[in-house]
């Protein structure tokens, strides 16, 4: 995904927008942000390592979008769907805090 090496391989599939900013995860959770860069943009993000697998939480610096993606790595245990549920439970947050989510068949 960027061009700096530092983004793990295989975490690459997007399942959600989160309604919340870099700063609330900062303040809230005292979460460090580290900073990436790609063919798109510079970005901000934080990796997450869970019993169920990676994920990451990032934002594009310029992107006029609100929120935060969410970002699993494809050997995750569970469905993109459980990921979703298991992330934003560890962290407090509630299906409102969800704008969009990947439609999975």
């Amino acid at each position: 995904m960027n061009d700096n090496g530092d983004w793990p391989r295989g975490l690459s599939e997007e399942v959600a927008l989160l309604d919340a900013t870099v700063d609330f995860f900062e303040n809230e959770f005292s979460i460090s942000f580290l900073d990436g860069y790609d063919d798109l943009d510079e970005y901000k993000y934080h990796i997450f390592k869970f019993p169920k697998g990676q994920c990451a939480i990032m934002r594009y610096k310029n992107t006029p979008a609100m929120g935060v993606t969410l970002i699993i790595a494809t050997e995750c245990l569970g469905s993109a769907e459980e990921m979703i549920e298991y992330f934003t439970r560890c962290l407090h947050l509630t299906t409102n805090d969800v704008i969009w989510r990947r439609n999975v068949q």
